[in-house]
């Protein structure tokens, strides 16, 4: 029996190399809108301890992992001052169609473009592949989510039925229950404390809404859209389904977020840009979207800010990356995790 954790995509915490160097140190204004980066991107968005005026600042670092270098972004709570370091990584980033999810503390990666059973983990700031190996091939399309209080993974839609899912449990891997639609880029999340996915590219699975529980998959109503390549967002027993791409208006990216609540779908606040294919990770009272890309092929950060009843108070664009990135790791871990001296 699995039992589920509330995370998302997730609030991951990991570690990365020691011998990162930074390269560059700069300070924006959040207004420029410019956040260069190359390949690996560190977002450190906002919410440290300051103790000014007898306040609390919470600080979450967003690590953004995109190729080989990146930045290590800044922002006061505000959002009015950014800063951003360069810095380097050591190995050569090669998991591009990799998925992501926490298990044990760390971050682990599985499937890829060039080895679709890898399963490789972010330890002692080391990237090591390990010696397990999925039981499906997930070149790309399919989808990661940390379970059983983030002890273990559930990767799902494999690149030949699109349906089946598995269980990492840190030293090995066994199948679990297929979905009955193919949901390939329909991504999961939570919803109601259990595993959900939405829609999917295929057309089996246009609109489909699944959720798991220990004796399998179960029908819900119909999404509203007919998107996929979006991102899915648990906010307590709510879900919110981001972005995507819809197959009814020429595949077009979209801006749409949308809230499932109570089996109801209700629009939400738009996001300021179009996004297909990006990745979400929600900490505290925000929701980091990174990468993806829009009609023009161009990847942004934008940030959700919620009530304390997770309501949406408000919607922002925080930067542009230099290029395209699609679907980014993301993990929240520590301020000054891989810098060497």
């Amino acid at each position: 029996m699995v039992l589920f954790s509330q995370r998302v995509l997730t609030t991951q915490r990991s570690t990365f190399p020691a011998q990162f160097t930074f390269a560059k140190e700069f300070e924006i204004k959040q207004e420029s809108n410019l956040i260069p980066a190359n390949s690996l991107e560190c977002l450190k968005l906002c919410d440290e301890d300051s103790g000014i005026d007898g306040g609390v600042e919470e600080t979450t670092h967003i690590w953004v992992i995109l190729k080989t270098k990146g930045e290590l972004l800044s922002t006061n709570e505000a959002g009015s001052e950014t800063s951003a370091v360069q810095i380097n990584l050591p190995f050569e980033w090669s998991a591009d169609g990799a998925k992501s999810a926490v298990v044990q503390g760390k971050l682990h990666f599985f499937g890829g473009f060039d080895d679709s059973k890898r399963i490789a983990i972010l330890d002692a700031c080391n990237y090591e592949v390990l010696p397990y190996k999925l039981n499906f091939n997930y070149a790309s399309g399919q989808a990661a989510l940390s379970i059983s209080d983030d002890s273990e993974a559930l990767i799902c839609f494999d690149t030949t039925n699109f349906i089946s899912c598995e269980v990492f449990t840190g030293s090995s891997v066994f199948s679990t229950y297929s979905t009955s639609y193919s949901h390939f880029q329909g991504g999961l999340g939570f919803y109601n404390g259990q595993p959900i996915t939405v829609g999917g590219i295929h057309p089996d699975g246009h609109r489909k809404v699944e959720t798991l529980s220990s004796t399998g998959w179960t029908s819900l109503a119909d999404s509203p859209k007919n998107y996929h390549g979006h991102m899915l967002v648990g906010l307590g027993n709510d879900l919110l389904m981001i972005g995507g791409r819809d197959p009814d208006a020429d595949y077009a990216p979209q801006r749409d977020v949308w809230r499932l609540r109570d089996n109801n779908w209700s629009q939400e606040p738009d996001l300021k840009q179009k996004v297909y294919y990006g990745s979400a990770i929600a900490s505290g009272n925000r929701i980091f979207i990174a990468g993806g890309f829009d009609e023009s092929s161009t990847s942004f950060y934008q940030r959700i800010h919620l009530e304390e009843n997770d309501e949406i108070a408000s919607v922002e664009e925080i930067g542009i990356l230099d290029q395209y990135y699609g679907a980014p790791p993301l993990f929240a871990t520590s301020e000054d995790i891989c810098v060497s001296n």
